[in-house]
C-alpha cells in the first residue's frame, strides 16, 4: 500500500468559474466550513486562530495553511458535506451503489464506474456508522482509479492510499459527530473500525481524542436574557464535557417576534448575565415603540453574536421557550425564529419550548424535564446520530405532565398546519395520561404528539413537511 503527500495550488482546484461560482452558492446555503472559518479569521486573525481543519498534522509532518488556503479549503468541503448528507443513511443511498472493503468504517461507493479525477466537493465515497438501513454517515472519502496520486485539496495534508487494486483513496473527517480534529485527512478514525462505529459517547477516550477543540454552544432565546427556561438550558450545557457555552439573548421578552430584524444601527449591546448568574450578552434596542420596547429580537441576538461579535458557534440552541410552539405557533415563534436565523447564517440549530401544564402562559412549566429531553437530543446531534441537512432546523416541544403521570415517549413529528390549534391558544387538551389520549407513533402530527403527552421533534427548516389535523 503507496502513500502520497502532495501540494497542489489553491487555483488550480477550482476547474473552472462555473464550479467557483456552484461552491460559493453551496456556501452561503450552508456555511459550516466556510462561515465559521471567515469569523474566525475576523475576530481574531487567522495566525492566531486557525480553524482545526485548517491545521497542521503532527503524526504526518504537515504544515498549517495560508488563510487563503484555509477559505479555499472550507468552500469545498461545504460543498463535500452538502453532497454528502444528501445520503445520509445507508438506506438514502441512491441505487446502483457498490459496498467496497474499507478499513475504517462501512463504505459503500456511489457508482460501480470509478472517477478518473479528484473533484473536490462530490466525494464518490461515502463512510457509513454500519450496514443497516438506518446506519448514519461518518464520513466521505475518493476513490480515484489513476496511475498517480491525484491533485487534491490545498496544502500538502491530504494522504493519498494506494489500495491493492491500484486505486487511490483519499478520506476526509468532516461529518458531524466523526470530525478529526488532530488530523481531518488521517487514514483511520479512533471511534471507527472495520464495517463500523464503535459505540461511544462525547466522554469516550476514542471521541475526546478527535474532538479536541470544544465545541461552541451559542444559547438565545426569546423569552428575555434574565428568563427561567434559558437559565435552566444554559446551566445543563455546561455540565457537558467539553463545551464553551455563550449567551447572547434579547434584553427584554420578545415571545412572537417570529424571525424580525432589526436596522443594525439601532441595537446595541449590555453586559448581562442569567439568573444563575452565568456571563450573557443582552441586545438592546433604541426602538421603543412595541413589539421591539428597547429590546432587540430573538433574530438580531443571532445576527449581533454571529456578524458582530463574529462568533463561530458549532450549534446554536434556542430556548427553552415559555409554552409549547406546535402547529401555527411554530411560525409566529421568536424561539424558532431565531433557530431558523441561525441555519440560514450556517450553523446548525435546535428550537427547543417547554409546553406548560394547565396554560400556555402560565404554565406551571416542567423546565427541569424540558432541558433534560433538549440534551439528549443536543448529544444525539453531537455524535451525528440526527439529520444535519442544510435544510433541517429541528424543533422539540416537552409538555409538561400532571404530577401522577410522566412523558409518554418521543415522536419525530410533522409540523401541523391548519386549524390543529385547541381552542384560545391554550393547553386543556395535553395530557400525559396514558388512558385519556391515543398512542402517538413517528410521522404524527405534532399537535397530536404533543397534546397526547408525547415530546414531539418536527423539522421546522426550509424543507420541513406540514400536514393538516386529521379529523
Amino acid at each position: 500500500m503507496q502513500k502520497t503527500n502532495k501540494f497542489a495550488n489553491a487555483t488550480a482546484l477550482s476547474r473552472s468559474g462555473l464550479l467557483l461560482v456552484a461552491l460559493s452558492l453551496t456556501a452561503m446555503l450552508s456555511g459550516c466550513f466556510f462561515q465559521k472559518a471567515a469569523r474566525d479569521s475576523a475576530r481574531v486573525g487567522y495566525l492566531t486562530n486557525e480553524p482545526w481543519w485548517c491545521k497542521g498534522a503532527s503524526d504526518a509532518g504537515t504544515s498549517v495553511l495560508t488563510e487563503s488556503e484555509c477559505i479555499n479549503l472550507s468552500l469545498q468541503f461545504d460543498g463535500a458535506n452538502y453532497n454528502a448528507n444528501l445520503y445520509s443513511t445507508v438506506g438514502d443511498l441512491p441505487p446502483g451503489n457498490v459496498w467496497v472493503p474499507s478499513d475504517p468504517g462501512a463504505a459503500f461507493q456511489l457508482s460501480g464506474t470509478l472517477p478518473t479525477a479528484f473533484e473536490s466537493a462530490n466525494p464518490n465515497v461515502r463512510l457509513y456508522s454500519g450496514t443497516g438501513g438506518d446506519s448514519t454517515l461518518v464520513g466521505v472519502a475518493w476513490r480515484i482509479d489513476a496511475e498517480a496520486a491525484p491533485e487534491g485539496y490545498p496544502g500538502d495534508r491530504d494522504v493519498w492510499v494506494e489500495d491493492a487494486d491500484n486505486h487511490w483513496w483519499l478520506r476526509a473527517w468532516i461529518a458531524q459527530g466523526y470530525e478529526n480534529h488532530p488530523n481531518v485527512f488521517a487514514l483511520t478514525h479512533p471511534c471507527l473500525v472495520a464495517g463500523g462505529a464503535i459505540a461511544h459517547t462525547a466522554s469516550s477516550a476514542c471521541y475526546t481524542s478527535s474532538h479536541t477543540t470544544p465545541l461552541e454552544i451559542l444559547v438565545t432565546n426569546d423569552d428575555g436574557v434574565d428568563a427561567a427556561g434559558i437559565d435552566t438550558l444554559v446551566e445543563a450545557l455546561r455540565l457537558e464535557p467539553n463545551v464553551s457555552v455563550t449567551v447572547v439573548a434579547p434584553k427584554l421578552n420578545q415571545s412572537g417576534s417570529s424571525n424580525q430584524t432589526s436596522p443594525v444601527s439601532e441595537l446595541s449591546e449590555e453586559v448581562a448575565s442569567t439568573l444563575s448568574g452565568y456571563p450573557a450578552t443582552a441586545i438592546a434596542s433604541t426602538n421603543l415603540s412595541p413589539p421591539r420596547n428597547g429590546s432587540g429580537s430573538p433574530a438580531d441576538a443571532v445576527l449581533w453574536a454571529l456578524q458582530q461579535q463574529k462568533l463561530s458557534p458549532d450549534i446554536v440552541i434556542s430556548g427553552t421557550n415559555k409554552g409549547q410552539n406546535v402547529g401555527t405557533f411554530a411560525a409566529l415563534s421568536g424561539t424558532v425564529g431565531a433557530a431558523r436565523t441561525a441555519r440560514i447564517s450556517g450553523v446548525p440549530a435546535i428550537a427547543t419550548s417547554t409546553g406548560g401544564e394547565i396554560n400556555i402562559v402560565v404554565g406551571p412549566f416542567d423546565f427541569t424535564t424540558g432541558v433534560s429531553e433538549t440534551v439528549t437530543l443536543f448529544r444525539e446531534w453531537r455524535l451525528g446520530l440526527r439529520n444535519n441537512s442544510i435544510t433541517t432546523v429541528e424543533s422539540i416541544n416537552i409538555p409538561s405532565c400532571e404530577a401522577t403521570f410522566s412523558l409518554r415517549g418521543t415522536i419525530e413529528s410533522v409540523l401541523t398546519v391548519g386549524g390543529c390549534i385547541p381552542v384560545n391558544g391554550d393547553a386543556a387538551l395535553q395530557s400525559c395520561d396514558p388512558s385519556a389520549g391515543v398512542p402517538a407513533v413517528d410521522g404524527d402530527t405534532d399537535v397530536e404528539a404533543f397534546h397526547n403527552g408525547y415530546v414531539s421533534i418536527a423539522n421546522v427548516g426550509w424543507d420541513y413537511s406540514a400536514q393538516n389535523c386529521p379529523p
